[in-house]
């Protein structure tokens, strides 16, 4: 595990960050990560991206999980797309969404599925139109499973900064306690 010292909030769609013409770039950004949007349509939706193109949404009044794929494309109009399809379910038919976008639309994300959201079950129902951070969740939602998976990023100086700010500070007195 990264020291959490080192991790530095950056945007998901700067520059720096990735480079949204390039797909593998993309696809290496969002791999094996647990993603956070907000919406005032909809509230707080949670999706793990499987390194295997599942994709596991907790969306708001949801009692489970909704299962779908994802991949990036190439697009010469947009850069590159992240494409979602999730059959049976009230999303009809692939979304695609320009990789720049996307990456502006989320709020936090976090190495792994703390959630367990690859398991098909949700941890409880997210509120409708309701903001809430990554370890509002957690600690919402039952044990802090978030403790010990270090927070890659969040907004800076945005909604659930100071959360992650004191999860970060939580698993490092934790980590110093143990020694």
């Amino acid at each position: 595990m990264a020291l959490l010292a080192a991790c530095q909030p950056a945007p998901l769609g700067s520059a720096e960050a990735v480079q949204a013409s390039q797909p593998g770039a993309v696809q290496a950004r969002i791999s094996g990560r647990t993603l956070r949007f907000f919406g005032t349509r909809h509230g707080t939706q949670i999706q793990y991206y499987a390194p295997s193109g599942q994709a596991y949404l907790w969306y708001p009044g949801n009692s489970a999980v909704v299962t779908g794929t994802w991949a990036v494309r190439a697009d010469p109009r947009l850069s590159s797309t992240v494409c979602f399809v999730y059959p049976g379910s009230r999303i009809e038919g692939p979304q695609c969404h320009a990789a720049d976008f996307f990456f502006d639309d989320a709020v936090e994300y976090v190495s792994g599925d703390p959630f367990g959201l690859s398991s098909g079950r949700v941890p409880g129902v997210l509120p409708p139109r309701r903001d809430m951070s990554l370890v509002e969740v957690s600690t919402a939602f039952g044990p802090r499973r978030i403790v010990g998976t270090p927070v890659d990023w969040a907004i800076a100086n945005g909604p659930g900064q100071r959360e992650v700010e004191e999860i970060m500070f939580d698993i490092e007195r934790i980590r110093h306690q143990g020694n």
